[in-house]
């Protein structure tokens, strides 16, 4: 499961377009200084080169109205929109944008003039109406939006035979249910599992209660528990035995044949900052044993 990162931990970093001069550092690491339109620069971001591209290349301008392309440290960006408003104000300099939190848990960002250092807004507050007015530093309107948070997508990586490449989809979006599902189709498909059967994290013991949204309310525990969440990563491991709470029945350990761990924050391959957590669970038929019950009794959250 892998959780939209917008309450903590995001970065952004955007490079805008040059105005009337342009600073570089050619490869001979000499600081050069032209007219935008005598000579062509291509500025590439992270660490990569700085070059000068002869005559003849497209000019790299930006015009009014343009929205700037906006590159993730991590996280998503779909909230973010550095709108050109003044051409003539563009330094060319590469900007970053923190998100972080305040005591009331208010998404506030920040943003660095990177190529500066200096900071030139600071605890800003997001806003969720787009008619608000909206900071312009350095030609350019940043418009920042507190978008809700969210899971980015429930994905099966492995099964019994192995990494699936690419991964299967981990719910069920069928029937309008609303589950994001940006990769893959709407529903698992026979390459899920070893053998027959497909599954899907969903809210179970719930009856006709499909939708997404009742999902993220019972999950969450009606949005209190999204600073637990975001911005983490988690897997399912599927394994022989493992321990899980019957929380809310006997307040007893029964085994179950999986595991739930977090595996850190955009860092899969890591297993360094994994941690195994203690699941909850519901023994709907309170037998003490993990199980599915009468074939098909599950199929509709009974």
């Amino acid at each position: 499961m892998k959780p939209k990162a917008f309450l903590h931990k995001l970065e952004v970093i955007l490079t805008v377009a040059f105005a009337a001069t342009a600073t570089a550092q050619t490869d001979f690491g000499q600081q050069t200084t032209r007219p935008l339109g005598e000579e062509i620069i291509a500025f590439a971001i992270n660490g990569e080169e700085h070059s000068f591209a002869g005559e003849g290349h497209e000019v790299f301008t930006n015009s009014s109205g343009d929205t700037l392309e906006v590159i993730s440290i991590r996280g998503k960006t779909e909230n973010v929109l550095p709108i050109v408003v003044n051409p003539a104000a563009l330094t060319g300099h590469t900007y970053v944008i923190t998100f972080l939190a305040d005591a009331f848990n208010q998404l506030l960002w920040r943003l660095t003039d990177q190529t500066t250092g200096a900071v030139k807004l600071d605890s800003v507050p997001a806003v969720i109406d787009s008619s608000t007015s909206h900071p312009v530093v350095d030609g350019i309107e940043w418009q920042v939006f507190h978008e809700p948070p969210n899971f980015a997508d429930f994905l099966t990586v492995a099964n019994a035979a192995g990494p699936l490449d690419p991964p299967e989809y981990g719910a069920f979006a069928f029937n309008e249910s609303g589950f994001p599902h940006p990769t893959t189709g709407d529903r698992p498909t026979d390459r899920q599992q070893v053998g027959a059967g497909h599954w899907g994290i969903h809210t179970a013991d719930l009856n006709s209660q499909f939708s997404y949204q009742f999902f993220l309310d019972r999950i969450t525990r009606l949005g209190t528990r999204w600073p637990q969440i975001i911005p983490y990563d988690f897997e399912i491991r599927f394994t022989d035995s493992s321990y899980a709470w019957d929380a809310f029945t006997t307040g007893n350990f029964i085994q179950v044949p999986f595991e739930l761990w977090n595996i850190g924050i955009d860092t899969p391959n890591d297993p360094g900052d994994d941690y195994r957590m203690v699941p909850w669970v519901i023994d709907d038929d309170s037998s003490g044993t993990f199980n599915m019950g009468a074939p098909n009794a599950k199929m509709f959250g009974n």
